[in-house]
């Protein structure tokens, strides 16, 4: 499912993060999935930006979480084809 498939996305952003010794809310999770219920008609900064020809702040979301993969050596292949997506999309 694609709940199934995001949860897959901050599972791995949390392994990276974890791998460069940043602690996190054990609620991550929880609060992203209930944040997106409260307003399930609101699009996301990303797809605002996108649909308004703006760059996004992918780059200030995910490169952190990119560069400490590489440094720790943490696996990150859906963050590195999310980035990869979004970099193609801002073009």
């Amino acid at each position: 499912t694609s709940e199934g498939s995001r949860a897959k996305l901050l599972e791995e952003a949390e392994r990276v993060a974890r791998s460069a010794w940043h602690r996190l809310d054990a609620r991550l999770e929880d609060l992203a999935v209930h944040s997106c219920r409260m307003a399930p008609g609101q699009r996301n900064s990303l797809l605002q930006d996108l649909c308004a020809g703006r760059p996004t702040e992918a780059g200030a979301i995910y490169d952190p979480l990119l560069a400490a993969a590489r440094r720790t050596g943490a696996p990150a292949p859906r963050l590195r084809i999310i980035a990869a997506a979004l970099r193609r999309l801002e073009g």
